[in-house]
């Protein structure tokens, strides 16, 4: 009891979330600016996020990762900014968008995982099935939030609406670009993770 030690402090960090952005660039997103004002949202977003792992996945006829998990804000935004409309082709596979982010997050080891897919249009390219795509969401505890952008006849808001209440998440509809803007601020609210450094201290007996 009476030998001498020396006490040392560790600082563990926690951990934030690990997000990614999953956005249509179909030929629809050219119509009204869209796909730039959600470049534009989405990158004030990113900006907010100081503490999370942030990924981006495009999609049209063809889904792919534009940018891996990483806390560099700076990157990701530069990637989305380079993004444009038709970049993945003119159609709309937000199932196979899905199989992208899944793939990103599968493997994090973050306690929160989070999917934002915003489409403009109904899945019309997809080679994924629904039911798969469902059983590795529950598979990995990946919660979607999903944002249509237009009417009930452009957009298929029962099939958004079913993937992020399955998973956890929330669906919102926006009709205008305030409502884009106003959506990804609510769903930087909700998922705002309050991170405090957790102090160790480590004797060490001699």
């Amino acid at each position: 009891l009476s030998n001498p030690y020396i006490s040392k402090e560790i600082i563990q960090e926690n951990k934030g979330d690990a997000i990614v952005l999953s956005i249509d660039s179909s030929g629809s997103m050219k119509q009204f600016n869209k796909f730039k004002i959600v470049q534009n949202v989405a990158s004030s977003f990113i900006s907010k996020r100081d503490n999370d792992k942030l990924g981006l996945v495009v999609f049209g006829q063809n889904a792919f990762i534009a940018s891996p998990l990483t806390k560099d804000r700076k990157f990701v935004k530069d990637v989305l900014s380079k993004m444009y409309v038709g970049i993945a082709g003119q159609n709309t596979a937000i199932l196979d968008s899905l199989v992208q982010s899944i793939r990103l997050l599968k493997k994090s080891d973050v306690k929160t995982k989070i999917i934002i897919l915003l489409t403009d249009g109904v899945d019309n390219a997809s080679k994924v099935g629904l039911n798969d795509i469902m059983k590795e969401l529950k598979k990995y505890k990946i919660k979607v939030y999903t944002i249509g952008i237009g009417g009930s006849g452009e957009v298929n808001y029962r099939l958004l609406n079913y993937i992020s209440q399955q998973s956890g998440g929330k669906m919102y509809q926006a009709l205008s670009a305030k409502d884009i803007a106003t959506i990804y601020n609510t769903i930087d609210k909700l998922e705002k993770t309050d991170i405090k450094n957790k102090i160790i201290y480590k004797e060490n007996y001699f």
